[in-house]
Formats: C-alpha cells, sequence, structure tokens
C-alpha cells in the first residue's frame, strides 16, 4: 500500500496511538499537553514553508519525512490531549466531587427490564446539598431501580430526583474474568446504584436539548415498532431476531437463541452494521434511479440517501458498527454523487474512523467498533485475493463462493478478538453464511417494508397490507431459525475452550497484519514464519506448564464459595451455589486460562476421596496441601482439633476466635471468601493486622491462587 495515497491513514494510526497512549498511562488533563499539541503544529507550519524556501536542505524526501514526523507528533499529542480531557471525572462538576444529599438526573437510555429490577443510565445534572442549595453538577451512572408499579413507567429523557447512593463499580476479581468495571470506564461511566421505588421523584419538567427531545422521539417509535413485531410475530424468536435485525434491538433475544447464532457463525446479522446499511444504501440508489436524468438529480438522491441512512441509523441506537458503515456510505455517496468521482475505500474507512474518534476517543476500545472495522479491512484486503484461488463456471455456485469468501476474509483480522473475548471460533461458518447473509436480505427488505405499512396504517387503516408482511416476514424468519438450527446440530462445528493470553493476543495480531502487507511485500513472508513459530512455540509450552503444575483456587463469589483443585488440565470444584448454571458463568473464562479442559463438580459439603483430593465437611487434603473450612456447623467441632494446616478457608459468616485459631492450627493464610459479610470481614481484617495474621479476603484482594509444591 502505498500510504502516499492513503494520508487520512497515517493522522488515524497516530491520533489512535495518542489515545491508545493516554488509555494505557492514565495520563490526567493538564496544560502540558495543551502546550505541547499547540507547539508541535505551529513547528509544523513553519517547517513546511521554510522547507519550501530554503537552499540548504536539498533532499526532498528528508524534508518530507522531517515534515511528516512532526504531523505524527502533534496528532499523537492531539489523541492523548482529546483522551485526557474526554473523561467524565476530570470535571470538576463530576457528582462524585458533589458533598451532595440529592441529585437531579436525567434518563439516558431507555430502561431495560431485568428479573427483579429496572436497569438503565443516569446522565447527572445537578446536586443539591443538605440546606437545599442547588448546585451544577455532571457524569453518567448504571442504576438499577425496583420493580414497581412508578418505576416501570420511567421513560427515556424523564427526570428524577434520586438520593446520593452511589458506589463505584468494582473491579473483576477471578482470574480472566469479564471485567465490568472496566467495560464501563471505557464508556465513561465508574458508579451504578440501586434505588427502591419509594427513593426516587419523578419531575414534571421535560429537558429542552433538541437532541434529547429528538431522540426521546426516535426511542419512542422504536418501542412501537418492537411492540407492533411482537404482536403481528407470534413466535417469540421469530420476533426477538426480527427487532434485532432490523432495530437493533437485542432485548428480546434469550440466550439459547444467541448460542444458535453464535455457534453458527452468523451472530454478525444480528448486529446491525455494514451488512445492512449497504443493503438500505442500494435498495435507495435503485429506487431513486430515475432521478439520474433530471439536473441535479444526483445530488438530490445522493442527499436522500444520506438522510434515509442517518435515520436508520438513528434508529437502530446508533451502534458503533451502524455508525460506522453509515458515516462511511454517507462518505462513498458523496465522492459519487457530489463530487463525481468514487473515493477509495481505506480513506473511507480512515476517515469515518477518525471523525468518530474525535467525537469520543474511547470508541478505540470498544468491542463492537474494533471488530467491526477489522471485518470491513479484512474484506477489502483478503477477498480479492480468496476470488483468485478459484473462479467457478456455475453462476449459483460462483455466488455462493463469495459469499463465503467474504465471511472468511471478515473473520481472519478479527480472529485473535473473538478468540480472547468469546474463547471459540465457529468451524462451520462456510455453511451457515449464505444462509444467513441471504436472509438477513430478505428478512430486512421485507422489515423495512413492514415498518413502513406499520407507520401508514398508524394513520389510514391497510390492516391487510401489514399483516401480508407480516406474514411473509414470520416465514422467512421461521426457515432460516429453522435451518439454522440444524447446521448447529453439526458435531464440532464450533472450536470451543479456546484461550490465549495476553502477549500471544498481540502476536497473532501482528502475524494477521503482516500477512495482509505480504501480497504487496513477499519479503515478509519470514518475519511472519517465525513469529508463528514463536507464538506456536508459546502454546506449547503454557500447555506444557499447566499440565506440570497443581492449583488451589478459592474463586471470589459474592453470599457463595467456590473451591477448585486442579491437576494439570483436569479441576475437582467444590461450590455452594444451588444452580450449576450459576458456578460456570462465574468461573468459566478462569478455568479456561488455567487451560482446564475437564472437571468434575461436588457440592461444597460433599465428603470426596480420589487419589489426590480428600475432603469431608471440613477438611480438604490435595497432595500434601491441608484447608480447613470453617463455618457455622463445623466451627465448635474444629475447636478442639490440635493438628497444624496449610491454610484455613473461613466462609459463612461462622463466630471467630482468630487467637484460638492461629495457636491450634499454624495457617500460612486465612482466607475470607465471599460467602461472608463484607462488615464482618472489615472486622476480622483489622484483627488480622494488629496481631499479624497474614489473610486474604477474596471480595477485595480478589481470587486465592496457590500453586502446590512438587
Amino acid at each position: 500500500m502505498n500510504l502516499r495515497l492513503y494520508p487520512i491513514i497515517i493522522l488515524l494510526l497516530a491520533y489512535a496511538l495518542g489515545i491508545f497512549i493516554s488509555i494505557k498511562l492514565s495520563i490526567e488533563s493538564n496544560d502540558l499537553t495543551l502546550v505541547a499539541l499547540i507547539s508541535s503544529l505551529i513547528l509544523s507550519v513553519i517547517l513546511y514553508f521554510w522547507q519550501k524556501k530554503s537552499a540548504t536542505i536539498k533532499n526532498s524526501q528528508f524534508k518530507e519525512i522531517f515534515f511528516l514526523l512532526f504531523i505524527v507528533i502533534g496528532f499523537v499529542l492531539l489523541g492523548v490531549f482529546r483522551t485526557s480531557n474526554y473523561w467524565d471525572y476530570s470535571s470538576e462538576n463530576h457528582f462524585s466531587k458533589q458533598n451532595a444529599d440529592f441529585f437531579i438526573a436525567e434518563i439516558s437510555n431507555p430502561p431495560i427490564e431485568k428479573a427483579k429490577s429496572y436497569k438503565t443510565e443516569l446522565k447527572i445534572i445537578n446536586a443539591i446539598d443538605f440546606e437545599g442549595e442547588f448546585s451544577k453538577a455532571s457524569g453518567n451512572a448504571i442504576v438499577y431501580f425496583q420493580k414497581d408499579s412508578l418505576t416501570q413507567h420511567l421513560q427515556f429523557a424523564q427526570q428524577l430526583i434520586i438520593p446520593n447512593k452511589f458506589k463505584e463499580i468494582e473491579a473483576a476479581k477471578n482470574p480472566n474474568q469479564f471485567d465490568y468495571k472496566q467495560f464501563l470506564k471505557f464508556n465513561n461511566i465508574f458508579y451504578q446504584a440501586y434505588f427502591k421505588a419509594n427513593e426516587i421523584e419523578v419531575l414534571n419538567t421535560k429537558s429542552r436539548n433538541i437532541t434529547v427531545w429528538f431522540f426521546s422521539k426516535i426511542y419512542n417509535l422504536r418501542t412501537y415498532y418492537r411492540t407492533k413485531i411482537q404482536e403481528l410475530l407470534p413466535n417469540k424468536d421469530n420476533a426477538a431476531v426480527a427487532s434485532a435485525l432490523i432495530l437493533g434491538d437485542k432485548q428480546l433475544l434469550h440466550k439459547d437463541l444467541q448460542e444458535k447464532y453464535q455457534d453458527t457463525g452468523a451472530m454478525h446479522i444480528l448486529a446491525v452494521s455494514g451488512l445492512h446499511v449497504g443493503i438500505i444504501s442500494l435498495g435507495i440508489m435503485l429506487i431513486l434511479g430515475f432521478m439520474h436524468g433530471f439536473k441535479a438529480g444526483n445530488k438530490v438522491k445522493g442527499l436522500i440517501a444520506i438522510i434515509f441512512l442517518w435515520l436508520f441509523a438513528c434508529l437502530t441506537g446508533l451502534a458503533p458498527s451502524v455508525t460506522r458503515a453509515t458515516l462511511m456510505f454517507s462518505i462513498i455517496i458523496l465522492g459519487q454523487q457530489f463530487i463525481g468521482r468514487p473515493s477509495k475505500i481505506f480513506n473511507s474507512l480512515a476517515a469515518s474512523a477518525f471523525i468518530l474518534l474525535l467525537l469520543n476517543p474511547l470508541l478505540l476500545m470498544n468491542l463492537g467498533f474494533q471488530l467491526s472495522y477489522l471485518a470491513v479491512i479484512g474484506i477489502v484486503v483478503f477477498h480479492p485475493q480468496i476470488m483468485k484461488l478459484y473462479e467457478p463456471k456455475n453462476y449459483f455456485i460462483k455466488k455462493a463462493w463469495e459469499i463465503n469468501g467474504v465471511a472468511f476474509s471478515a473473520q481472519i483480522l478479527t480472529l485473535p478478538i473473538t478468540i480472547a473475548t468469546f474463547s471459540q471460533f465457529p468451524l462451520i461458518f462456510v455453511l451457515s453464511n449464505p444462509i444467513a447473509i441471504l436472509g438477513a436480505t430478505l428478512i430486512l427488505s421485507i422489515g423495512l417494508a413492514f415498518l413502513i405499512s406499520v407507520s401508514i396504517n398508524y394513520f389510514i387503516p391497510i390492516n391487510f397490507i401489514t399483516e401480508t408482511f407480516a406474514y411473509i416476514l414470520n416465514f422467512c424468519l421461521t426457515t432460516l431459525n429453522y435451518l439454522l438450527g440444524l447446521v448447529q446440530q453439526i458435531p464440532f462445528g464450533t472450536a470451543k475452550g479456546l484461550y490465549i493470553n495476553n502477549f500471544q493476543y498481540y502476536l497473532l495480531f501482528g502475524i494477521l497484519v503482516l500477512f495482509a502487507f505480504h501480497f504487496t511485500n513477499k519479503w515478509l513472508l519470514k518475519p511472519i514464519i517465525l513469529l508463528f513459530s514463536i507464538f506456536t512455540g508459546s502454546l506449547i509450552f503454557d500447555n506444557y506448564q499447566l499440565n506440570e503444575q497443581q492449583e488451589l483456587s478459592i474463586f471470589q463469589a459474592t453470599n457463595n464459595s467456590i473451591i477448585s483443585c486442579r491437576t494439570g488440565n483436569e479441576s475437582t470444584i467444590f461450590h455452594s451455589y444451588e444452580d450449576v448454571g450459576q458456578l460456570n458463568m462465574q468461573v468459566e473464562n478462569s478455568l479456561l486460562a488455567q487451560g482446564i479442559q475437564s472437571k468434575e463438580i461436588f457440592g461444597i459439603t460433599d465428603t470426596i476421596e480420589t487419589p489426590n483430593i480428600l475432603k469431608n465437611n471440613a477438611i480438604i487434603q490435595f497432595e500434601n496441601t491441608q484447608m480447613l473450612i470453617i463455618d457455622k456447623q463445623n466451627y465448635y467441632h474444629t475447636q478442639h482439633w490440635h493438628k497444624t494446616v496449610d491454610y484455613i478457608l473461613v466462609k459463612s459468616n461462622p463466630f471467630l476466635n482468630l487467637d484460638n485459631l492461629n495457636k491450634q492450627f499454624l495457617p500460612k493464610k486465612i482466607i475470607f471468601d465471599g460467602s461472608n459479610a463484607q462488615k464482618q470481614c472489615s472486622y476480622w481484617l483489622a484483627e488480622c493486622e494488629q496481631r499479624n495474621l497474614p489473610c486474604h479476603f477474596t471480595a477485595t484482594d480478589g481470587a486465592f491462587t496457590v500453586i502446590l509444591d512438587d
């Protein structure tokens, strides 16, 4: 790739590097960054005019590189400065810095119904102190409202008075566990709260912000469409898929349905993205094709297409994938219909990414943003190369080959993220993608016609037409779900239990990037082979190391206990959950990181005896390591023991005499797990500190893990 033809890519990479540096180094907003930014830009301008007139510098290539270096540094600093100033908590008005008893807040996302609450996001507007004085406040928070006749009617853009009950979101406590705190951090959210129905007051005031007013109308329209889909599509699975595919609304998707699409590699059609925007763009251009012969017809056609694309993007919630696609297609349409020449796809991609990151630099860490751009880059780079491998003569075989080529190309650069995030990879997407893409095209086309008829039906009764579209839509959805269900049943269709560490993640990504460039730079083949050898060696070494280890782990689980005894890639787990499914959700990723391929699960009170584990109600002996378990039931029995143990696990809030425990058992460490009350553990931890007793509390210190000696 000749980067001179793609200057926006250089600027984007420099700016993205600045964002990455700011996030990883946690750079705070300061005047020095601003001074450095302005200085760099001024120097770049001075250097530009100086090198134009200077007779002393004859090497034009040197001058170009020197000038480019200043530009790159400037955009790196721009990324640092923009990101460091974007964090909500950097504001002096952030609600966490306010000494307030109450806040006035606005509901900034439509409430989502959970099992026992309603979840939404609040934008804090004002703080109210104990004297009733108002002051400006800012920031966003995740909140849960108790289910009640009042809270079930809460809507987007409503304003509330709420008490100051916010708590900082806690980080993940178990190895490789999904870090909810980090996820919300990159959405500029750091606090959460739970409110009972009688703790909130709904205000009658309405926001005067035109943007809020517009999106409130959009969300109401979206809710209306979702309700109509549920009414006219009798099958719940069909309604859920239609709502996700057409409206970008995934509220109705249940776990089994998500797994069906994920296992078959068809999940991408449920996330409104470039495929959906491309279909709509093509449809609009075909419908408005008659305008080509009119004066300024192309410009009017382009303008109408752009307006409709952005209305669709707003209707689907402006997710990163659809925003990226809409912005990119808008740039392409502007180039074709207004300027009169097609834009280069890489410039369009880079321009759309640059604009989005200028508006929100934290999008760089958004999973949807990363997958969206990497998938499109993969298609642009690899699809032409795949098409050269085989050129079928039959029309239908050719189309199937092209669709699978697109699907395979999209998977290449997203592979590291797919493995690291989902720990699996669909092997049968070759079968599922032609079905999924054809189905998505039909469903989206018919679905949009259905929404238009629903809208018209609101004013003029055309029930027959609406019901006809609903019938056709329901048939297409039933067929799609049935066929994907058949594909899902194919044995070994999905490679599950995959895991790579951070080093392997970046190494694999580097290999794939070099592979993308090697089509025009054949000399890159040797570095690719070298890096792949290192990657393979790292996997083999990690597997060998794990197989040679024995590890005792006590995981953090609120109000529960989880103990794991690992030998190689096998684990024996003891837990207190009533539902094993909850256990798997809590520790599945942690076990993957430990290389676990098989596990046996027992209750926390079970008695078992295996070649390397002996357990009763009060003690676990794992090889030569002994751990005493103390709870309310067995504490008084253990008072009469006089035996040294390696560790003591305290669970379920027993009465403790720490002095006696230490004298009796001389443990290396006392572990308090998440089944104990936080307040009680705080008291125990203070006592341990006074007596210099080594201790560990999983709720604050995270999972306790020790590798046993040979």
